[in-house]
């Protein structure tokens, strides 16, 4: 696991002003719906969802990237600075993974202690990929937008496992079964602004209550070399970097989106976790 300085401030400000239009639509919309009275169009970034949600915790249900499909969203995962940073991982031969997620993370005091889904248990990124992409390394690029601290629900990470473990359903989530999940100390991987978090699929990891005031925004993302079994073959990957065949890189946006609108159905015989 690798605590990283990657983006300056304003690397970021495109991707959060996207978002931050989107939470003023579902917001409007939601207020027309009767959900929310108030649209708390005086707060930040880091601020306004946690104010919404807290009169309406379902707010965020629609904010992940195959929803939302932002043009913002579509070019940080192939961000020139990003594909630098994991270039030499992979020999600059790099697809940017299915399994692709923004989060938001807001504070517990303004939900539903009932509705914490944003705390998620121990488990390894391996136990939502397909058992032949663990013969590969895939990275997990995990990118708060913004300070991340212990106070707001970090990450904490156990470096060092370097295969997939069983996991077990949970009323919170798939997660590493209790028995072997291994007794190391946890680091807390505390990201300054512009750092991002490196680690490989089988690295345990969870997240704690955010006590701050603040929303914790992040993108969570992986990356694998090209040729390597897919996370989720049924859903859109798509070549970021290549110093081969350079040609191959897929910068349509319209394309894009378009895939995610209309995906294959997922195989009967294939699952999105591992259990057991």
């Amino acid at each position: 696991m690798l605590i990283v300085p990657v983006f300056d401030p304003e690397d970021l400000q495109p991707l959060k002003d996207e978002i931050s239009g989107f939470v003023d639509q579902y917001a409007r919309s939601a207020q027309k719906d009767g959900k929310i009275s108030e649209l708390h169009e005086d707060k930040d970034f880091s601020h306004r969802m946690g104010y919404l949600m807290k009169e309406y915790p379902e707010l965020s249900d629609p904010f992940d990237i195959c929803n939302l499909r932002g043009i913002e969203m579509f070019r940080f995962m192939a961000h020139p600075k990003l594909l630098e940073t994991l270039s030499p991982l992979f020999d600059g031969e790099i697809i940017c993974s299915s399994v692709q997620h923004i989060r938001v993370k807001p504070p517990i005091a303004f939900t539903d202690h009932g509705y914490s889904h944003f705390n998620v248990p121990w488990h390894q990124d391996s136990g939502v990929a397909q058992p032949e992409s663990d013969a590969s390394l895939m990275v997990t690029v995990w990118c708060p937008l913004g300070p991340a601290t212990a106070e707001m629900g970090c990450m904490r990470v156990i470096p060092g496992v370097r295969s997939h473990v069983v996991h077990e359903s949970s009323d919170y989530g798939t997660r590493v079964r209790a028995d072997l999940l291994p007794e190391a100390e946890p680091v807390v991987a505390e990201c300054r602004d512009g750092e991002i978090v490196i680690m490989r699929q089988f690295t345990p990891h969870h997240s704690t209550p955010n006590r701050s005031s603040r929303c914790r925004w992040s993108m969570d993302l992986r990356y694998q070399k090209t040729g390597t079994p897919s996370a989720r073959p049924w859903l859109p990957e798509f070549v970021v970097a290549s110093k081969s065949r350079p040609e191959t890189i897929f910068n349509d946006y319209e394309s894009w989106c378009a895939q995610w609108e209309n995906p294959p159905p997922k195989p009967e015989h294939l699952s999105n976790h591992r259990i057991g």
